[in-house]
């Protein structure tokens, strides 16, 4: 008896410890926020009421990163800590120096991809496209470019995501909680421990975010980026076991799990070309902000985006079964320009409903 307690006090502490630290912390976090201006004043793109402080990536940073170096064997894993939280935690100062000072892109993009290199040097790259255009196994250059392009676009996909309460953060907890059971399955302790004090961070984050203004919080760019950055490196080493490799099914969750950020930013980046404006310039074309537009709460917004992305994930199951990968990735590509065109029609309806109501009025 004593032996299986002993054994299961480490996922027992990874739920608890996170919870605890992050509460301990979160008021202390919110007053320094307010005092050096860590926070988020509205204007024409952000249209939530007062000035919300930017705590939440560093609230779950150190609530993980505490939670881990108290549970875990730090003298077998030492590799494993300090090449992911020291990594993590440069992208997460960068996000909250950002946050504060609003950083140059190029700045922002250049320390990005020295990341990307610094995860290729350490051994997380993308070694098989396991069928994708015809692919397997890749050359070395091929590895580089599609790790350290791959890491880079989809931190900045994730980035853009954080637009309306909850969604950022929930979609988080969605996908490393299909990579905790992925995982748990290929029988990776190591990173089970850590997905799960972050699947319990993000539940108390959640909690703040979609909370009442005198609790709320926000991430801001230090937690998604530090977010993005987490989920497609726990990606790419999932895409680098060879269970994975073997297994469709594996392999097509996990690019389930990276693709809905991943297209929605490329669509944006393709709408705005089109509109003869630069892809980086901010504005409110992506799915959620087309939700909000039309009249949908942001919540409820957060909750529909979410929810389709876990029936994508649920479809892939059955799916995989009867198509091939190259396949399967056309379908995936049709479905969200579905959507999208799904949400585009809505916001025309809702749009003539406003006009309509106007010139009632006026009449």
């Amino acid at each position: 008896m004593n032996a299986i307690l002993t054994a299961l006090a480490p996922y027992f502490f990874s739920v608890i410890f996170p919870l605890i630290i992050f509460l301990l912390l979160k008021r202390p976090a919110m007053v320094v926020a307010n005092r050096i201006g860590l926070v988020d004043n509205p204007n024409e793109r952000k249209l939530h009421i007062g000035a919300i402080p930017l705590v939440g990536g560093i609230l779950i940073f150190l609530s993980v990163f505490i939670t881990n170096f108290l549970i875990s064997n730090i003298g077998e894993e030492w590799a494993f800590f300090q090449n992911y939280f020291f990594a993590g935690g440069l992208i997460l100062l960068m996000g909250l120096l950002d946050d504060r000072f609003d950083v140059r892109a190029v700045i922002k993009l250049l320390f990005q991809l020295s990341l990307a290199l610094f995860a290729f040097y350490n051994g997380i790259r993308v070694e098989s496209l396991n069928g994708i255009l015809g692919f397997y196994e890749i050359s070395f250059v091929a590895q580089l470019l599609i790790t350290v392009l791959g890491i880079t676009g989809f931190i900045n996909a994730f980035n853009l995501m954080d637009g309306v309460d909850g969604l950022a953060s929930g979609f988080a907890f969605l996908t490393l909680s299909l990579f905790l059971i992925l995982n748990l399955i290929l029988g990776n302790y190591t990173e089970i421990l850590l997905l799960i004090s972050l699947c319990t961070a993000l539940i108390v984050f959640f909690k703040f975010n979609v909370g009442p203004k005198i609790s709320k919080i926000f991430l801001g760019d230090a937690g998604s980026l530090f977010l993005g950055f987490t989920i497609v490196l726990a990606a790419i080493s999932l895409l680098n076991s060879g269970t994975v490799l073997e297994s469709n099914l594996y392999f097509a969750l996990v690019i389930v799990a990276l693709s809905i950020p991943m297209i929605d930013s490329i669509r944006v980046y393709i709408f705005r070309i089109n509109k003869g404006r630069s892809p980086f310039r901010a504005d409110r074309s992506h799915f959620h902000h087309l939700m909000v537009e039309a009249g949908v709460k942001p919540v409820k917004a957060s909750a529909i985006i979410i929810g389709y992305s876990f029936l994508m994930i649920s479809i892939s199951i059955i799916l995989i079964n009867y198509l091939s990968i190259n396949a399967f990735l056309i379908a995936l590509i049709v479905s969200f320009t579905v959507f999208v065109m799904l949400l585009n029609f809505n916001l025309k309806i809702s749009m003539w409903k406003v006009r309509i109501r106007e010139m009632e009025n006026k009449t």
